[in-house]
């Protein structure tokens, strides 16, 4: 039986049947589907950014950099410098851009994308679990998740271990979709971010706070920013054309206010009752 990743109850209701939806009772919504942990990891190999969820996440480099660099800015008004560490952190172009102020370590499940890191950024990205990790004394000052955790199978372990990692006063970064934003509500099943099973969980505004409160993070601020989108993106998930969608150049700014920034301080450190 499923259970719930914010709350723990498995008390849900079906929303979307063809999609394997559900909603808990306390409001989160989260694919029921079921999915092993090797049947996730074949989800994320490197067809997942080469052609499946992103058109040509590489060569697209430009553009997510241009995002990552007005993240970057944010996580710089609240830590200035000292250790990061990025889950989810794909070929590893945030890292490329963060190590200029920090000491960096990135997790990335896809293999091919953390050895791109490694081999041709130089930066120290991991393919292990970072769940069984053994980071010694290791503190991070910041902790960022863009884009991530609604990817994860069980994101309340992985806010579980980051507060074992984070310093009492540090920052949590997290970006990901709001369900409970208009476009969404008015969209339903047909919203953009909903494409289950790679989309695991589906946030909003209050269960992404219920579930950082429960191992002690303080939210601080929750934005909605816009983004830099590639014309190539955009072609790849409206027409399907992916392979074509290679060579389209350019990128435009966007903002469906639907993709929450939220900005989280750890309190206190976590103990299971």
């Amino acid at each position: 039986m499923i259970t719930c990743a914010v709350c723990g109850e498995s008390d849900s209701a079906i929303l979307y049947p063809s999609l394997k939806i559900n909603r808990c009772s306390c409001g989160h919504i989260y694919y029921a589907g079921g999915l092993g942990e090797e049947e996730i990891k074949n989800l994320y190999s490197e067809d997942y950014f080469m052609g499946g969820e992103y058109a040509d996440y590489k060569n697209g480099k430009n553009v997510i950099q241009r995002n990552f660099r007005n993240r970057l800015k944010v996580v710089k008004r609240y830590v200035s410098n000292g250790k990061l560490l990025e889950i989810g952190s794909a070929y590893g172009f945030f890292l490329d851009l963060a190590r200029e102020s920090f000491d960096v370590i990135g997790y990335e499940m896809c293999s091919e994308a953390a050895e791109y890191a490694r081999s041709e950024l130089k930066l120290d990205v991991r393919d292990t679990d970072f769940i069984e990790e053994n980071l010694g004394n290791k503190i991070f000052d910041a902790v960022c998740l863009w884009d991530c955790i609604e990817h994860l199978l069980s994101p309340q372990l992985f806010i579980e271990k980051i507060n074992t990692v984070l310093k009492i006063g540090g920052y949590l970064f997290i970006t990901t979709g709001d369900i409970g934003s208009l476009l969404p509500r008015i969209q339903g099943k047909a919203w953009r971010l909903i494409h289950s099973p790679t989309h695991v969980h589906y946030f909003s505004r209050r269960s992404v706070t219920n579930l950082l409160k429960h191992f002690q993070f303080e939210v601080i601020e929750v934005r909605y920013p816009g983004v830099w989108r590639s014309n190539r993106q955009l072609v790849a998930e409206l027409f399907k054309l992916k392979k074509l969608a290679r060579y389209i150049p350019g990128y435009f700014w966007l903002n469906t206010f639907d993709i929450m920034e939220v900005i989280a301080k750890k309190k206190e450190d976590y103990r299971r009752k």
